[in-house]
């Protein structure tokens, strides 16, 4: 969703003002300048690509955002959106047919050195964001699975079979190797595996991600393991450890008193 603003805080009341407080939480609405919590750098300046800028000029981010509904204060005509009511004051709300998927495949890349040629990417109206993903270094696990022999007899296909906060679970189909990109924030701590193997995670069009698949179905689960929490549970694991050899050592000398 997109509410036109020139600021963070002045589209945050608009949205109080036009869907109520906490009427998007409540509804399970998702919106792409986040809900009252701190945002990535990096995915600040993606925001700063899309707040005040005329729709048409902004499209392939809307969609690959998975933007589905468009708020705006002035009547739209773009293809792919369709009017679907008028709202408080002169607000009007579409509907984009054109959003893509949370997860989707895509098989070829392109390599990127620099935020303005992102941007520059990001507003290519020729540049296609559904068959192209945009990296910042060559992908060599990538290169290394098209060696592996296409499955013709398969159809590509992405089934989310879980989403958590903190595991996401898919089922995926691929003919030909391919990249399973997630339109989800990459972050430190997330871990793939791909058929119980690990498997890396790539970051993909500027701040979100891609895991390269080799041909073949396969399932492939992304769960968030932090190293803290790994380092807490094995300070944990060692108290208790020694608290364990500790006790009858300590009972031992209770008892010869």
């Amino acid at each position: 969703m997109l509410i036109p603003a020139k600021t963070y805080e002045e589209a945050h009341q608009n949205r109080k003002k036009l869907l109520g407080i906490d009427l998007m939480m409540e509804h399970h609405l998702f919106d792409v300048s986040g809900y009252n919590v701190p945002t990535q750098p990096r995915y600040e300046n993606l925001l700063s690509l899309i707040h005040n800028k005329p729709l048409a000029s902004i499209r392939p981010v809307l969609d690959l955002l998975g933007v589905k509904y468009v708020l705006t204060d002035k009547p739209v005509e773009l293809e792919g959106l369709s009017w679907l009511l008028d709202g408080a004051g002169t607000s009007k709300l579409y509907q984009n047919h054109q959003s893509l998927p949370r997860a989707f495949l895509v098989k070829q890349f392109q390599v990127l050195n620099s935020d303005q040629e992102f941007a520059k990417a990001f507003h290519d109206l020729t540049f296609d964001l559904r068959t192209t993903i945009l990296l910042e270094e060559a992908p060599t696990r990538f290169l290394e699975l098209k060696k592996e022999p296409a499955v013709p007899n398969i159809e590509s296909a992405v089934r989310v079979l879980t989403y958590e906060n903190n595991r996401i679970v898919l089922e995926v189909d691929t003919p030909e190797v391919a990249f399973l990109f997630m339109s989800e924030a990459y972050y430190p701590g997330w871990q793939a595996y791909v058929d119980g193997k690990r498997e890396e995670i790539l970051r993909a069009n500027y701040v979100f991600r891609a895991i390269p698949l080799g041909p073949g179905s396969h399932r492939v689960e992304v769960v968030l393991e932090p190293l803290s929490f790994k380092i807490g549970l094995s300070l944990s694991l060692l108290t208790v450890c020694l608290l364990l050899l500790a006790w009858p050592i300590s009972t031992r000398r209770r008892l010869s008193k």
